[in-house]
């Protein structure tokens, strides 16, 4: 498979599982990449930013600075859970309209699809 060109990720991509186990029913967690090679989003409680940089398929995000809002344990360990993830991709493809993270090993640590709007 082809390694995604920045334009196919640019944009904004609402997370619909994170190491596997999907998120949390009416939970909304996205992913907004931008021109100037930033990522923006919500984790799941807070909003988060950070960079990244793209190499063929190789993804790396830079270290993400978020919020500090509180909120129902499950979202803030399905927001830890999505934060360590961000900062163990090592690799992006897009498969089907889904864009898939994935680490060192393969394995799928996030997969989102495109979404049209930003709230």
């Amino acid at each position: 498979m082809a390694a995604p060109d920045k334009t196919e990720l640019l944009g904004r991509w609402t997370v619909e599982s994170v190491n596997e186990r999907p998120v949390s029913d009416g939970q909304l967690v996205f992913m907004q990449f931008t021109e100037d090679s930033r990522v923006a989003g919500k984790a799941s409680c807070n909003r988060f930013t950070g960079g990244y940089t793209l190499s063929g398929s190789e993804l790396r995000f830079a270290q993400m600075a978020s919020t500090r809002m509180a909120c129902a344990e499950l979202l803030m360990e399905q927001e830890r859970r999505f934060l360590v993830a961000l900062s163990q991709v090592v690799r992006v493809r897009i498969a089907n309209g889904v864009l898939v993270l994935t680490d060192t090993n393969g394995n799928d640590l996030v997969k989102a699809w495109r979404s049209e709007d930003t709230p």
